[in-house]
């Protein structure tokens, strides 16, 4: 109820500000005072254009305006957080949130269109990112994997058990090929190694 309250008052004052521009406040902010806003005093709307038309006003309005002429891509989200925009989205069947890409579209598209060329450029360019951020994470997920792989294998070799160093080696591999000359290497090195007893029979180039 709160923020329905504060949004309502900043609406008015907008509106009423729009229309201290419209009657030619920003140049002749006497002629506007004989102009006020439906249901507002006179008095008040003196005190109102006395304070848009003041120097720090001013100042602060000419920043504003230079910061928004700067803003290629607007926020499209209005008065509603983005946050909020993204929950309006989620799926209500899964419980699953729309991507960033999908929330993208959502805040910058009107009628299936992008707002403008410099929005639609900015979507690409988002895509490409996401797509080599998806492929880092899965080349991070892939390399963790052929590690703990890796470790298994060497003590699969430290224990001379050849039934889990075939399955493992060929996993490695299947992840990186270029290991096989290094796997190969690595049979011979234990294969040829003596423990007391223990030697592995198996031929070393076994991928």
């Amino acid at each position: 109820m709160v923020r329905q309250m504060q949004k309502h008052l900043t609406d008015w004052r907008h509106t009423m500000k729009k229309h201290w521009v419209d009657v030619g406040g920003e140049v002749d902010n006497e002629r506007a005072k004989s102009k006020p806003f439906v249901s507002i005093t006179s008095s008040d709307w003196a005190i109102l254009c006395d304070f848009w038309a003041s120097d720090s006003h001013q100042r602060i309005s000419k920043k504003n305006k230079e910061a928004r002429a700067k803003m290629t891509i607007p926020g499209g989200h209005g008065s509603k957080s983005i946050v909020a925009h993204v929950y309006d989205h989620m799926d209500p069947s899964t419980g699953q949130l729309p991507s960033m890409i999908d929330t993208f579209e959502h805040l910058h598209k009107k009628k299936d269109k992008w707002i403008s060329d410099a929005v639609a450029k900015k979507h690409v360019e988002l895509e490409k990112h996401i797509c080599l951020l998806e492929q880092n994470i899965s080349s991070s997920r892939d390399m963790a994997d052929m590690v703990y792989e890796l470790k298994q294998l060497f003590a699969a070799l430290d224990a001379r058990d050849i039934r889990l160093v075939k399955p493992l080696a060929k996993r490695v591999q299947s992840r990186k090929p270029r290991m096989k000359g290094f796997l190969n290497q690595l049979f011979h090195k234990h294969s040829t190694a003596q423990d007391g007893k223990a030697k592995v029979k198996e031929d070393c180039h076994i991928l």
